[in-house]
């Protein structure tokens, strides 16, 4: 017989777990744009990138990486 009185105390543990761990995070927040990176004249992901037209291959990744490398360097300002 399963044991709900453990489900009833993660309803009441989780949420307090939740706004602790979230009053420690630093809530700024900074957005890049992958899609001239990724994108072809359409706006399409560019057939290079995915096997299928959906998913990013290796390829893929690997210019998001570079994406995220110079948007993260530039958060920086700059530095390595």
């Amino acid at each position: 017989m399963f044991d709900w009185s453990y489900t009833l105390r993660l309803r009441t543990i989780y949420p307090k777990l939740i706004n602790e761990a979230m009053s420690l995070v630093d809530h700024r927040q900074a957005t890049t744009d992958s899609r001239p990176a990724l994108s072809d004249e359409r706006g399409a992901l560019r057939k290079e990138f995915s096997d299928d037209g959906v998913r990013l291959n290796a390829r893929g990744y690997a210019a998001m990486r570079e994406v995220f490398t110079r948007f993260d360097r530039e958060a920086r300002g700059g530095k390595e």
